[in-house]
């Protein structure tokens, strides 16, 4: 039996070392090269990142995957290898193509791991079973007699049974093990079909990804032609209506060129996994704010109502990435005012249960716009989906889905064609008290408990408006402009009437004269952003104080306060909500007024304040690099602070000593206000000029900023213009004179050739001749020798360099207009990738460089 033991173990372990050889696993080639010590450094670039990557770490305990550098063929590669489970290749692949965008999985299986590797070395042993033991006779000489003793032996029958039941179990497993065997080959050609599958999709998205760069340039291209047309007719004209009317397009046009910008930049840093949230304390009155002056001023003058219906329980403040909500709330609200002519665009928030200690906020987008096929669901997420073959939605639906997963958020839509739309967000959010359910504090109690009746002829926004005054225990009443005609004792029955500007009909105001005339009830005049701005200092004997909707709890409670504090003696100071506006400030004398704009003013003119130590205080990071890339090579020492308190910070640096702050209100942790209160509490900085940076522009808002210690304030989009006389009015350390900008281009008229089409390309830099000179001069830089360092990594074998070189240049020359040059690249990026002879590279690379000389030559042309 021992022996018969012996052979089904040896056969057991020899099937399952085979099974085991013909299990399929997979590698990640990361990179290639005719060098190890190049492979090495891979090698411990990704070790290094592994390290700091915890799914990876349990990746590696889990599948004993080891990143190595070896020899394959004729050529070095790093790899990661062995991995025998999909999920984790698939996640593997997406970590490591962060850093090395060309790294690509094998299959190995079985056979062709057999063939391809080298034959493992054997080691020949002779092994020698004993025989079968045999009969003994013992002989016992002490003994008269002999006696015959035998060692046991199994009977020949009772052998052949067991040698039969072992061969039968050995059979049943042989069994087992081929079925296994075919078990793991099928589920190998599984993960071959996902792989292929993924393979085919990752070509079309890249396909997709060129089509939609190609659809970027005709939109950016539209604007700048708009732009230049437009231009044009300008200077052909004189001072009137047509100048007029020409300018708005114009200023149309760029604000869409740089919305498509934006847009371009989120989509690119997404798709290379670029965007990271912030985890910071922020006000979500300070989101809503600035994404309704944002989105009214896009809609200005639309016959729409904007609505904010924010329930009672949604607190203040939230812990999150403020700055991505407010994009993600911006693009939606922005698109359904894009599908509505007339009715009412409403933004509806409430807090569902909790969930994980978290905050369950959801946010309702609806309108009354054209509606969605419902077959249409998944496609208006695809960028430049044409959602219902009117308009086309850009980027902004694509943006808005991914950050709202990055969020750990979802997204659903709801439509009737021709009657609307409905976006529903479900957003999770820390707070900094989930069981704090007071989020606004009064200064007195006896701030409650008034009287109010609205006025409005729009019920949806009278409904909004009711639901956020009773919020704060006040009496409530609606009434429509009819029933006010009809009936009118209400209106001297209530401590305060709220009035919406449409129903302000001169009929209504001889109405109201009676009211302010015969008691002290208030008058309040509900306006809209979306409206044209227009004076109503004229109605001051008849209004108290001024709102404008849409309106958040915050603008609310700052009414309130307003209307109430002269009145009420006895208040808290400590623990009470500040207030953000002042909506009596209409009445009160003006001693602020608009920034004007320094006509002629380009990026060169702001030379003239070199020295000056500036701190720009914005969360915005594309406003940032906006604001950098105007003063870059002016001379300008600029420091930047992402939100409030960085901005306390520098300025109490006692290194620091800043001639202007540039201060944006809407920020998290600590809001432009709260800042500027802290920085004025110290005399020290008296003298230190202040301007805000706002995107709403209301004006109970901007009398806030001047009352808190603001010096001026800009609204956004800035204007370089404007920008440029407040550097004038603050800096005094230089005397501010407008230069004229030296271009770094030859007076060349800009022409089309077959090797450069100049004027295309002009047009392609928003028809900027400066800016056009700028990167004709840094391509001539940058690619003078690019022939020859190209013709070093293909003489070396550095097949990537030269790919990526020659994909550089491509992208470069697309956008100067050398038309040729992009397509002698491609080709030789193509010849590049399919390894083609020598010879047939050598043509490629004679092309390359007779094209880059011709384009070289050409753009010098236009270069002093």
């Amino acid at each position: 039996m021992n022996i018969v033991r012996l052979i089904t173990v040896v056969m057991i372990a020899a099937a399952s070392l085979a099974v085991m050889a013909a299990e399929p696993y997979m590698n990640i080639v990361v990179a290639a090269g005719n060098s190890k010590s190049e492979m090495d450094i891979h090698v411990h670039t990704l070790q290094r990142k592994f390290a700091e990557d915890p799914y990876i770490v349990k990746a590696q305990a889990r599948e004993h995957f080891e990143v190595v550098s070896r020899r394959s063929g004729r050529y070095y590669i790093a790899s990661i290898e062995p991995i025998r489970d999909s999920e984790v290749v698939s996640r593997m692949l997406e970590k490591v193509q962060r850093y090395f965008p060309d790294a690509y999985v094998y299959t190995h299986r079985g056979d062709e791991a057999a063939a391809s590797e080298p034959e493992p070395k054997v080691e020949v042993r002779t092994v020698y079973v004993p025989a079968e033991p045999e009969i003994k006779t013992v002989y016992i000489p002490a003994e008269p007699e002999v006696k015959t003793v035998y060692v046991d032996r199994p009977a020949k029958g009772i052998a052949s049974e067991k040698i039969l039941m072992a061969l039968a179990v050995m059979a049943l497993l042989l069994l087992l093990l081929v079925a296994y065997s075919l078990y793991q080959r099928r589920k190998l050609s599984k993960i071959s079909h996902v792989l292929k599958k993924e393979h085919e999709e990752l070509e079309q998205m890249l396909e997709h990804q060129e089509d939609i760069m190609v659809n970027v340039g005709e939109k950016i291209r539209q604007p700048a032609k708009e732009i230049g047309s437009s231009s044009e007719k300008i200077l052909q004209t004189k001072l009137d209506p047509v100048q007029s009317r020409e300018l708005e397009k114009i200023k149309n046009s760029d604000e869409l060129l740089l919305d498509i910008t934006n847009d371009l930049i989120d989509f690119l840093n997404l798709k290379s996994n670029k965007v990271k949230l912030r985890h910071e304390l922020f006000n979500i009155n300070n989101v809503l704010d600035e994404m309704a002056g944002t989105v009214s001023n896009r809609a200005r003058g639309s016959n729409i109502e904007f609505i904010f219906d924010i329930e009672k329980g949604v607190p203040a403040k939230f812990i999150g990435d403020s700055l991505r909500l407010g994009q993600v709330l911006t693009n939606l609200m922005s698109n359904a005012m894009k599908f509505t002519v007339d009715g009412e665009v409403r933004l509806h928030i409430r807090r569902l249960e909790d969930k994980g200690g978290k905050v369950m906020l959801e946010f309702v987008i609806s309108d009354t716009g054209v509606g969605i096929d419902p077959n249409r669901f998944n496609d208006i997420f695809e960028p430049f989906s044409s959602a219902n073959d009117l308009k086309e939605t850009g980027l902004g639906l694509y943006i808005s889905r991914a950050l709202i997963d990055m969020m750990g958020g979802t997204i659903e839509i709801k439509s009737v064609m021709n009657k609307g739309s409905d976006f529903i967000l479900t957003i999770p959010f820390d707070v900094p008290d989930v069981n704090e359910k007071r989020h606004y504090r009064l200064p007195a109690k006896a701030f409650t408990g008034h009287s109010f009746v609205i006025v409005e002829v729009q019920p949806t926004a009278a409904d909004a408006l009711k639901k956020m005054l009773e919020y704060f225990k006040n009496d409530v009443s609606v009434r429509s402009l009819g029933a006010i005609r009809n009936k009118s004792d209400i209106l001297f029955e209530s401590e305060v009437v709220i009035i919406a500007e449409d129903a302000f009909t001169p009929d209504v105001q001889a109405l109201i004269k009676r009211v302010k005339s015969e008691t002290n009830n208030k008058v309040v005049l509900a306006g809209s952003m979306i409206n044209e701005p227009h004076d109503v200092s004229s109605l001051k004997t008849l209004i108290d104080a001024r709102i404008m909707k849409p309106l958040n709890l915050q603008r609310i409670y700052d009414l309130i306060v307003d209307l109430f504090e002269d009145s009420i003696k006895e208040v808290d100071t400590e623990g009470v909500t500040p207030r953000h506006t002042s909506p009596k400030a209409f009445t009160e004398p003006q001693h602020y007024e608009d920034v004007p704009e320094t006509p002629n003013i380009s990026k060169q003119s702001f030379g003239v304040f070199a020295g000056a130590s500036v701190l720009i205080v914005e969360d915005n990071l594309i406003n940032q690099k906006v604001l950098l890339s105007l003063f870059n090579g002016s001379g300008i020492k600029v420091t930047i602070a992402g939100d409030g308190v960085e901005a306390l910070e520098a300025v109490q640096d006692p290194k620091n000593r800043f001639d202007l702050v540039l201060m944006d209100i809407n920020m998290p942790v600590m809001d432009g206000y709260e800042a500027t209160r802290h920085i004025r509490a110290d005399a020290q900085y008296d003298e230190m000029p202040i301007v805000s940076l706002t995107g709403l522009g209301l004006p109970e808002e901007i009398a806030k900023m001047y009352a808190i210690g603001m010096n001026a304030h800009l609204t956004k989009p800035v204007q370089v213009g404007r920008l440029y006389t407040v550097f004038s009015r603050f800096i005094k350390t230089v005397t501010p004179t407008v230069k004229k900008a030296q271009s770094p281009l030859k007076e060349t008229p800009f022409v089309n050739t077959e090797v450069l089409a100049a004027k295309d390309g002009l047009m392609r830099a928003s028809g900027d001749a400066e800016l056009y000179g700028e990167i004709l001069e840094e391509y001539v830089k940058l690619y003078a020798s690019a022939d020859q360092t190209l013709e070093i990594f293909m003489k070396t074998g550095n097949t990537d360099a030269a790919k990526k070189l020659a994909h550089d240049i491509k992208g470069v020359s697309a956008n100067i207009g050398a038309n040729h040059m992009v397509q002698v690249c491609e080709a030789l990026n193509v010849g590049l990738s399919r390894n083609l002879e020598n010879s047939k590279l050598q043509a490629l690379k004679h092309e390359f460089d007779r094209h880059l000389h011709d384009v070289l030559k050409e753009a010098r042309k236009y270069l002093p």
